[in-house]
């Protein structure tokens, strides 16, 4: 490695010497001359950059047991953090599950090796969200799918479960690794594809290569270190849920480890429709929240007791009521604790309400103002609460406009019209470059400022087209690959436009330079400094509530 890199910073000062002084031979002109500048600075740049790289130390751990472990701690900050900011630690809502009723889930003797004969409605499986990592680790496969109601908890509940299973990690087992399973394709891409390209977006020294063998990242699935915990099987397209089953179900006969999230209704359309379930994997649904158990929620943090009792008293007097029923979810109690935790609101409003959308509203807009509220009196922005419900609408609308249930950031668009987002502002571009060309071209006459500003409305095109967004697909906004590619195709067709990219501007700098000799040096060095110096900055794992 050193030697490498010890030729490559000589190469870097010895390169461009003998370019200068052969085209001084050649072409018999001076050394130093304004072509023969640009060249010897493109070889010297890509010359100390590759020395570069060749000399960095190796940034990954050196064996599979140290990569699982700094996976296992990466997983273990990540989601305590989210635990803490979504109020479920460290005193989480009693939420209970059993054995589902629907049709979609293989008989006892399969999933837990019972040969009795009994079936699932006589002898259920059955627990609270906290008996759910024992009655997993019981499960002789290893393989669970959760079904709920929008908002009972499926997502809270694989949070936890993944918490309480890298404790097993630590003793060499495989890890959890919650992962939002929205921006799968599986009729393109593989499940264990899908979870090596999730695990490199998510945790980028995954992407790091194992000496000369594969990513770390694949390593570690192939080995069968991760446990895919898929949140949100609801969140693909209807037409995909057949095949997403079909996948899953491949992952599961060859005795692989893994949970699965999604709603209820869906889930039993897509086992109707496609007529097969996941053969070794126990089937639970999760339970509306009782009464008793959303006071015990409630209660906490003490002081907020003597304000929630007249609801409580509510609750037990009409347990079939329309706020009960409103708060049979884990999302809605949730939303009610955030809503009135200040001292100054007072939940017993809500026993007067009689409409279940009032009191959904009520509960979300008491959120709202919450949150925005108890920003810290020196964080960078402020905004009002009436703003941001008046934001939050117009991103509901537009959830609801293109048919979708996640959002994210990069995703907004200022130009309302999602079909040309990017045309005003790339026009707006290339003129202001063509009127700068034209500044130049009448100030100091000649046309290198015009030179200039075409190859500035060159480069803004291909921008504004994305011709080489793939080169850099880990930078922000992500780059998403829709079609599944082997890792060798993908290397092919990364190189094919590292090589498009040296060609375009390598022609662009020799044509503002005026000097196409100086391009003949500027393609390859255009094009190689793009193969070593790809962005590594990652996407996180954003997660949904569910």
């Amino acid at each position: 490695m050193r030697l490498r890199a010890g030729l490559w910073w000589v190469a870097s000062v010895v390169m461009p010497v003998a370019v200068a002084v052969a085209g001084n031979q050649i072409l018999n002109d001076g050394i130093w001359s304004g072509p023969w500048i640009a060249i010897a600075l493109g070889l010297a740049g890509a010359g100390a950059v590759v020395a570069q790289r060749a000399s960095r130390p190796p940034q990954a751990p050196t064996s599979l047991d140290a990569v699982a472990a700094r996976l296992a701690g990466e997983v273990h900050r990540q989601w305590m953090a989210e635990a803490a900011w979504r109020r479920v630690q460290p005193v989480p809502l009693q939420v209970r599950w059993s054995s589902t009723g629907r049709p979609v889930a293989a008989g006892r003797e399969v999933v837990i090796d019972d040969d009795s004969g009994a079936s699932w409605e006589l002898l259920p499986l059955t627990g609270t969200a906290e008996e759910t990592i024992a009655a997993f680790r019981a499960l002789p496969h290893r393989q669970l799918v959760v079904l709920g109601e929008p908002g009972a908890g499926k997502s809270v509940l694989a949070m936890l479960l993944t918490l309480g299973l890298l404790k097993e990690a630590a003793a060499g087992g495989p890890v959890p690794v919650l992962l939002p399973i929205s921006s799968w394709n599986p009729a393109l891409e593989p499940v264990e594809a899908f979870v090596i390209r999730r695990l490199g977006e998510d945790y980028n020294f995954l992407t790091v290569r194992d000496g000369d063998g594969p990513a770390w990242a694949r390593g570690l699935v192939e080995a069968g270190r991760v446990l895919p915990v898929l949140d949100g099987l609801d969140e693909l397209p209807v037409a995909a849920h057949v095949r997403a089953v079909e996948e899953l179900d491949l992952l599961a006969a060859a005795g692989r480890p893994l949970v699965v999230t999604c709603r209820s209704e869906e889930y039993e359309q897509a086992i109707r429709t496609g007529g097969l379930v996941l053969s070794r994997a126990a089937v639970v649904e999760i339970e509306p929240v009782g009464v008793e158990e959303a006071i015990a929620f409630l209660s906490h943090p003490a002081p907020s007791r003597a304000r929630w009792q007249p609801v409580f008293e509510h609750l037990r007097a009409q347990p079939a009521g329309v706020l009960a029923m409103v708060l049979s979810t884990p999302f809605m109690v949730w939303l009610a604790r955030a809503a009135f935790q200040a001292t100054s609101t007072d939940p017993a409003r809500l026993i007067a309400m009689t409409d279940r959308s009032e009191i959904a509203a009520t509960l979300m807009d008491g959120f709202v103002a919450a949150e925005y509220r108890s920003r810290p009196a020196g964080a960078l922005r402020r905004y009002r609460p009436e703003r941001a419900a008046r934001w939050l609408g117009r991103l509901a609308y537009q959830l609801r406009e293109t048919l979708l249930r996640d959002w994210w950031w990069w995703h907004l668009a200022v130009n309302p019209n999602p079909k040309y987002p990017d045309l005003a502002e790339t026009g707006r571009a290339m003129v202001a470059m063509l009127v700068a060309g034209a500044g130049l071209v009448a100030a100091v006459g000649g046309f290198a400022g015009l030179r200039a500003a075409l190859a500035g409305c060159l480069a803004i095109g291909f921008a504004a087209a994305r011709t080489f967004r793939p080169l850099w697909p880990d930078t922000y906004p992500p780059y998403v690959r829709w079609r599944y590619r082997t890792a060798r195709a993908d290397r092919t067709r990364r190189r094919r436009r590292a090589a498009l990219f040296g060609i375009v501007f390598g022609l662009a700098a020799g044509f503002v330079a005026d000097a196409w000799a100086a391009a003949l040096i500027a393609v390859p060095a255009a094009a190689l400094a793009t193969v070593v110096c790809r962005g590594r900055l990652r996407v996180p794992n954003i997660p949904h509530l569910g």
